[in-house]
């Protein structure tokens, strides 16, 4: 053997070691800890810090005291990343000391979070070096006490300190405090003079300190500033979460301010005038996206003051948002139905809120029979969660004479009524109208026998069409649609339906089919590899072992990972042989202790034959 070739034997020998699974890097690391070599031990101690693995906290603290100081640095760092509070004691004595460790220290105890830290980090506010860094810190704890010595040190030394950044970070813990806001003295003050700051960044942040800080004569107008800037905004700005007293202010407002004061409202239902919120749903555009959130706040508030506005509503909104009302609707189907004596709407609509209000199902059938067809396809689509109206509806007829017109509310009122009688004759219908939603349905439903009518439509020229049929078959299960899934896949060129075809069948395998799927244990798709692990490891075998060790080194790493963490997690007595089972060997006593020898002496002698074929030798 050459030179060459037997320094590359030695350097693939020497990183075997950082290749290994977690477990067994965080023995021999912490073995190497107190190596002689101090570059040895700062690998060690930086491989410690990428496992994380909370029993290396004590011997690490030993190390802070390591006559390397680069060793001392990562040491720090490492257990910062830990995030256990008990290292803090350990920690402080840096944020005073030389200006490696004392960033170092600062950045462990960012990581560990810990409230107790604030303290000691607020007397380093002030340094002009790290007092950035530091505030940064004290915000990412966050917290009511990070906000005051933050708010403290602001009040003090606002006209030295970078307007924008410290707004920034001010805005960042009061947005994640939960609770009551403490009241600071001269605060909302110091944020008023930036709401007519040039700079459009500053008069937010200014205007959203503003709001988050708690009630402020400002109040208006930071709120115009926050509406204009989050125009486009849907969700509720964090800065107002906890401004209940709002409410009131929010619904008089403009369009987006109403949004959010029903975002709001539905936070505290308890804090909310039913006539506030009449008002608001006077002011009610077609264009809002907050039907949602009066939904809630609607269900919540139960008010019969609100019945009119309500069904005014209902018959203002569209169609498609409709539905989102029908749980308000039967709520105050009371008030509601008296209502709809005089109120002139037109019959679908009459007809839906008469579903929901307890008209009779049979009266409500009938008159959906009497619509004319779109209008009758429209109610329908509108009611499918109506079980007694729907089990009243002529669905063979309407089926066998108008397939086109009904099969998609059909296949709806199936799903979500529950009503199985609609499914045979829907089945009926499949091989001359193989559609999505009914394709999509029969492997919801797990209808066995759809199995042999979408197999037949495997053949089909849409590859969308053949995408759904195979994921309904995967749903589906049983021999007929495994079958039907492994000759698709000995027959695909395709390899996007190929993925498809055998994660379905990866969903309703059985052990049966180990044998097909350990075939794919060499596949040059990672993917089919990772399926391969999947299906193996749920039906325990010498044979599946064996390959589930070999993907255990896996070059993909999702792969490697998920084969050692189910090695690691799965019995092994299955697995194993007899022979491995009875073994005298003190040494492999424990099976799991076997099937780890195993897995770490596969990656050896892999590695080791990879740089054989590399290097000839």
């Amino acid at each position: 053997m050459n030179r060459l070739a037997i320094a590359g034997h030695d350097k693939i020998r020497q990183n075997i070691f950082w290749t290994k699974t977690s477990s067994v890097q965080l023995t021999e690391a912490l073995n190497l800890l107190n190596h002689e070599n101090s570059k040895i031990v700062l690998k060690a101690v930086q491989t410690l810090r990428e496992i994380k693995d909370i029993r290396a906290l004590e011997p690490l603290r030993m190390l802070l005291k390591h006559p390397d100081l680069e060793v001392v640095n990562e040491v720090i760092l490492s257990i910062g990343s830990l995030g256990d509070e008990r290292v803090i004691s350990d920690l402080i004595p840096f944020l005073y000391s030389d200006p490696l460790f004392q960033t170092s220290a600062i950045q462990a105890l960012k990581e560990i979070r810990s409230q107790s830290a604030i303290a000691y980090l607020e007397q380093l506010l002030t340094d002009s070096i790290v007092g950035p860094m530091v505030a940064e810190t004290i915000a990412f704890i966050g917290g009511i006490a990070a906000y005051k010595v933050l708010a403290k040190h602001w009040l003090k030394f606002r006209g030295q300190l970078d307007t924008e950044n410290y707004l920034s970070l001010l805005k960042y813990v009061l947005e994640g405090i939960n609770s009551q806001i403490p009241s600071i003295s001269g605060i909302c003050e110091s944020f008023s003079i930036y709401l007519n700051d040039p700079n459009d960044s500053i008069r937010t942040l200014a205007a959203c300190c503003i709001l988050a800080s708690g009630p402020c004569p400002e109040d208006t107008k930071a709120l115009k500033i926050i509406s204009e800037t989050y125009k486009d905004y849907i969700q509720l700005p964090a800065c107002l979460k906890n401004r209940r007293d709002l409410i009131p202010k929010l619904l008089n407002g403009n369009e987006k301010l109403i949004s959010w004061g029903f975002q709001l409202s539905a936070l505290y239902p308890k804090n909310i005038s039913p006539l506030n919120i009449l008002n608001a749903l006077k002011k009610y555009t077609d264009e809002s996206d907050d039907i949602n959130y009066i939904a809630e706040v609607l269900l919540k508030i139960k008010d019969p003051i609100l019945a009119p506005a309500i069904l005014d509503l209902y018959c203002k909104i569209p169609w498609h948002k409709r539905i989102i009302l029908h749980p308000v609707i039967k709520t105050y189907k009371k008030q509601i139905r008296s209502l709809l004596i005089d109120y002139d709407i037109d019959d679908e609509t009459r007809i839906v809120i008469s579903a929901y209000i307890g008209v009779s199902p049979v009266c409500i059938a009938l008159e959906i029979m009497d619509l004319p067809l779109d209008s009758r396809i429209l109610v329908l689509s509108l009611l499918t969660d109506c079980k007694g109206i729907m089990k009243c509806m002529p669905w063979s007829q309407w089926l066998e004479n108008s397939p086109g017109f009904y099969l998609n509310v059909a296949t709806e009122v199936a799903l979500k009524s529950g009503i199985k009688e609609i499914f045979p004759v829907l089945r009926k219908v499949l091989p001359s109208y193989p559609v999505k939603r009914l394709i999509k349905s029969a492997g919801t439903l797990k209808d066995k026998e759809s199995v042999s009518i979408l197999i037949k439509h495997l053949e089909s020229e849409s590859t969308e069409i053949r995408m759904l049929i195979l994921e309904s078959l995967g749903h589906i299960g049983g021999k007929e649609a495994r079958q039907g899934l492994k000759n698709f896949i000995k027959n695909c060129t395709k390899n996007e339906e190929l993925r498809k075809a055998i994660r379905s069948l990866s969903l309703c395998a059985t052990s049966e089919d180990c044998s097909f799927f350990r075939e794919f244990s060499s596949n040059s798709d990672w993917y089919f590899r990772l399926i391969c692990e999947e299906v193996l490891s749920r039906y325990p075998s010498p044979e599946n072992f064996e390959i589930l060790v070999k993907l255990s080194s896996d070059p993909e790493k999702i792969v490697s990972q998920r084969t050692s963490f189910f090695l690691k997690y799965l019995p092994m007595g299955n697995f194993l042989t007899c022979k491995d089972r009875n073994t005298l060997d003190s040494k492999y006593q424990n099976i799991q202790a076997i099937a780890m020898h195993k897995i770490e002496s596969y990656k050896y002698n892999h590695q080791l034959k990879e740089h054989q074929d590399v290097t000839g030798n």
